[in-house]
């Protein structure tokens, strides 16, 4: 996995973390098929991006759930703005995200 790939993944769970009460989680009650009258539409692929994107960022909330109470800290610091700063809080973050690399790749959020 690529850098970037893992700040899209950080970047994508920053907006589910943000998106709160606004967020729609879960499948649609229709099907998209059904829905479009078996045609496919530019719509229905936004909700099936958006549902794989929630997905993804549920899967990254759990690997973050998994780190060290310090490295947790130092993620949240940086993407959700949080947490205060504290004296070690660099070397936790680049910890936080070798660990989180490993991780990813593990779980396979690709």
């Amino acid at each position: 996995m690529t850098p970037e790939r893992l700040d899209w993944h950080l970047e994508n769970w920053q907006r589910y973390c943000k998106a709160g009460e606004d967020l729609q989680l879960g499948y649609p009650s229709k099907s998209l098929v059904m829905l479009s009258g078996g045609a496919s539409c530019a719509e229905e692929f936004d909700i099936m991006c958006e549902e794989v994107d929630i997905h993804c960022a549920e899967k990254m909330d759990a690997i973050i759930d998994s780190l060290s109470k310090p490295q947790q800290t130092a993620i949240n610091h940086v993407w959700l703005q949080v947490s205060h700063h504290y004296p070690t809080q660099e070397l936790d973050y680049v910890e936080a995200i070798e660990r989180l690399h490993l991780l990813v790749i593990k779980r396979k959020l690709t």
